[in-house]
């Protein structure tokens, strides 16, 4: 008897990039993110594709360059990333999520921007954690 993959969970975290002041506000929405920070917490342990999407009026101004793994004290960067896809309004990451290799241990990303036309400037986000500590996995 085979065992079933694990099915993926698809976190969709919209992006958007303000100018106040002399900065950037990056902000977030989506089910389960924190609007100010950009947190998720990973509801399972499942495989775990996380696409950070520019909303329509940031798509108007700004693109997506790259994107940075953290290395914050605290925020570890994951063995477990699998693949990291770039296009303009978008980044997707992907996260095997599989308990017991790298256990609970956060990990977070730096996403990094541009405005339309000018390349001498990058646009660097905080650093969106993501949790992998959904609680244990009830008995069957």
């Amino acid at each position: 008897m085979s065992e079933k993959s694990p099915s993926t969970t698809k976190i969709n975290a919209s992006v958007t990039i303000k100018i106040e002041g002399d900065g950037y506000v990056w902000s977030y929405s989506g089910d389960g993110i924190d609007p100010h920070t950009g947190q998720i917490t990973l509801p399972n342990h499942n495989p775990a594709q996380i696409t950070y999407s520019l909303c329509p009026e940031s798509q108007n101004d700004y693109s997506f360059t790259f994107v940075n793994l953290s290395t914050a004290p605290g925020v570890a960067i994951t063995r477990q990333i699998t693949s990291v896809q770039i296009a303009s309004a978008s980044i997707i990451i992907q996260d095997e999520n599989l308990p017991g290799y790298t256990g609970t241990t956060p990990f977070g990303f730096k996403l990094i921007a541009r405005p339309h036309g000018d390349i001498s400037v990058s646009i660097v986000s905080p650093d969106p954690v993501v949790v992998n500590d959904p609680g244990q996995n009830p008995h069957c």
